[in-house]
C-alpha cells in the first residue's frame, strides 16, 4: 500500500477516534445531568425528612425535660400541700413519699392490695390509707390517679364474714366514703359492678354495727347518683338482699320505725355529704342502723317512683 494512502487512513482513524471520544464525553455528561436531576428531588426529600427527625428529636428532648421539671414541681407542691393538710401528723420524709406516686410507699400499697394474702397486713395497709385520705385531699387525688378504687372494692368482695375480714371491710368502706365525698374522686368510686358486693356486706354485717353503718353510709352516698341507683334497682340479687335486710326485725322493730316516721326532721340525722375537712356539724357516717336503712331505701324508692 502506498505511503500516502496509509497516511490518509491514519488521519481518518484519528479523526474518528477524536469524534468518538467527544461523543462519549458528551453522552457521559448527559447521563450525569439526568442522574443529578433525578437525584436532586430525592436528596431534598431526604434532607427535609432528616431535618424533621432532628426537629422531632429536639422537641422530644425538650418535652422530656419539661415533663421531668413539671413532675418535680408537682411532687414538691403536693408534698407541701400534704404537709399543710396533715400538719404535725406526719414527718417530712413521709410527706415526700406520699407526694410521689412512683415512690416505694405507693408501690408497697399497690402490692399489698393486689397480691396480699395476709389479712393483718391488708388491714394495716388500709388503715394507713384511711388515715391519710381523711387528712389530705391531695392523697385522694394520687390514690385515684393510681386506680386503687377497684382494688379497694375487690377487698370487700373477698370478705368471708370473719372478724378480721370485717375489720378490713370497715377500713375499705371508710376510704371509699372519704373519696366519694370529694367531687373529683366520686367518679372513681361509682362502680355499678361492685353494688352487689356492697349489698352482701350490708346484709352480712347486721351483727356488726360499725361495719354496717360504714357500708350503709357508702351505699347512701353512691345511690345519690341516678345511674347507680337504677343499676341497683334493676338487679334481682340486690333487690333480694334489700328485702332480706328490710325483714330483719332485729334492728327494724315496729316501735322504732314508728318513732322514725314521727320525726319531722329525720334528715338532720343523716351524715354530711361534704368532705370531712369541711364538715363541722353533721356526723361523718350514720349513727343509727334504722335511720341508715330508711335513708338508703328512700333513695332507691325515689328511683322507682
Amino acid at each position: 500500500m502506498p505511503s500516502w494512502k496509509c497516511s490518509e487512513e491514519r488521519k481518518c482513524f484519528l479523526h474518528l477516534r477524536a469524534a468518538t471520544i467527544c461523543l462519549q464525553i458528551w453522552w457521559r455528561n448527559v447521563r450525569e445531568t439526568r442522574k443529578k436531576k433525578l437525584r436532586k428531588p430525592m436528596v431534598i426529600r431526604l434532607q427535609r425528612r432528616w431535618r424533621t427527625v432532628l426537629l422531632m428529636k429536639t422537641q422530644r428532648d425538650q418535652y422530656r425535660n419539661l415533663r421531668n421539671a413539671a413532675l418535680i414541681i408537682q411532687r414538691r407542691w403536693r408534698a407541701m400541700k400534704i404537709g399543710n393538710e396533715c400538719g404535725e401528723a406526719m414527718h417530712f420524709q413521709d410527706v415526700t413519699k406520699l407526694a410521689n406516686s412512683e415512690s416505694v410507699y405507693w408501690k408497697t400499697i399497690i402490692i399489698n392490695l393486689r397480691n396480699c394474702d395476709n389479712v393483718e397486713v391488708l388491714d394495716t395497709c388500709l388503715n394507713s390509707l384511711d388515715i391519710i385520705t381523711k387528712l389530705s385531699p391531695t392523697v385522694c387525688i394520687i390514690l385515684c390517679e393510681l386506680n386503687l378504687g377497684d382494688d379497694i372494692y375487690k377487698t370487700i368482695e373477698q370478705n368471708n364474714r370473719s372478724q378480721p375480714w370485717m375489720q378490713v371491710c370497715l377500713r375499705a368502706c371508710s376510704i371509699l366514703i372519704t373519696l366519694t365525698k370529694h367531687d373529683y374522686a366520686r367518679r372513681y368510686t361509682i362502680k355499678n359492678k361492685y353494688a352487689l358486693a356492697l349489698m352482701k356486706l350490708l346484709n352480712g354485717s347486721l351483727k356488726n354495727k360499725e361495719v354496717f353503718l360504714h357500708c350503709a353510709t357508702l351505699i347512701w352516698l353512691l345511690s345519690q347518683n341516678e345511674d347507680y341507683s337504677k343499676a341497683m334497682v334493676t338487679c334481682p340479687q340486690i333487690n333480694w338482699h334489700i328485702k332480706t335486710t328490710k325483714n330483719q326485725r332485729k334492728i327494724l322493730k315496729d316501735d322504732k320505725v314508728t318513732k322514725l316516721k314521727k320525726l319531722k326532721d329525720v334528715e338532720k340525722l343523716y351524715p354530711s355529704c361534704e368532705p370531712d375537712r369541711r364538715n363541722t356539724q353533721k356526723p361523718r357516717i350514720f349513727t343509727d342502723m334504722s335511720i341508715a336503712i330508711a335513708a338508703c331505701q328512700k333513695n332507691l324508692n325515689y328511683v322507682n317512683s
